[in-house]
């Protein structure tokens, strides 16, 4: 059975509770590969080829902007997202990792409603 990447959304929030600057850190990290993931895989279902590369993310979150508003506003989120998590993971010191913190979860569930209701609204077309 395929992993469901949305319980790395789970443990994000779990590690947000933290007061620990790795934790914090890996939060970000963790809700930045369940959006990304999930997001990948619907494209997958889609049947669209995604390079096993160094430029996956990119064309994950590309894909989105070119199928029309609401997958649009799945990409907007997404990358918004893949910078917040460029930050947690790369830079050696953050302002506000709480703030980066939040942001980064509230962009990962908005990937996850706004590929729900792009699903949605594919299915009943």
């Amino acid at each position: 059975m395929p992993f469901d990447w949305k319980q790395y959304l789970s443990f994000a929030d779990e590690l947000s509770k933290r007061s620990e600057e790795a934790a914090l850190r890996s939060a970000v990290s963790r809700a930045y590969y369940a959006a990304f993931c999930t997001a990948r895989n619907h494209l997958r279902v889609k049947g669209e080829q995604i390079p096993d590369s160094e430029q996956t993310h990119k064309v994950v979150w590309e894909s989105f902007q070119r199928r029309g508003k609401t997958y649009a506003a799945v990409y907007q989120n997404g990358v918004r997202l893949r910078s917040r998590r460029r930050q947690a993971d790369y830079e050696d010191e953050i302002k506000d990792l709480s703030n980066l913190v939040t942001e980064a979860l509230r962009d990962a569930k908005n990937v996850f409603h706004w590929l729900d209701k792009a699903i949605a609204q594919d299915s009943s077309t």
